[in-house]
């Protein structure tokens, strides 16, 4: 069971990677194109992808007062490059699905 899990997130990185992949020569075609050094926020992509969905939760209270730490996280993702959340989530699923070795005494 365990090795089924460890394959998932090593197939999950795989594709967080690949999407990271997309997203930067997307960035890169547009910075060709405007010539100027342009990315898209993390916050933009997902409001064009699930739309204002973090602002309603941030202004409805959803967050307790004491996620305070995590409300401010969540706002430093969003001005972050997709590119760049995207290959951080794709290395951290890729080390925790890496196969642990095992020591042996190979020189006995």
């Amino acid at each position: 069971m365990l090795a089924l899990i460890r394959v998932l997130c090593r197939l999950g990185g795989c594709g967080f990677l690949a999407a990271a992949l997309v997203v930067a020569v997307v960035d890169g075609s547009k910075m060709i194109a405007q010539s100027s050094l342009t990315f898209t926020s993390f916050g933009d992509f997902w409001a064009t992808i699930v739309g204002d969905s973090l602002t309603l939760t941030a202004s409805a209270g959803a967050l307790p007062m004491s996620a305070a730490f995590t409300s401010s996280s969540l706002e430093l993702l969003t001005y972050l490059p997709v590119f760049m959340v995207f290959a951080i989530a794709g290395l951290l699923l890729m080390w925790i699905g890496w196969p642990r070795q095992t020591r042996s005494l190979s020189y006995v």
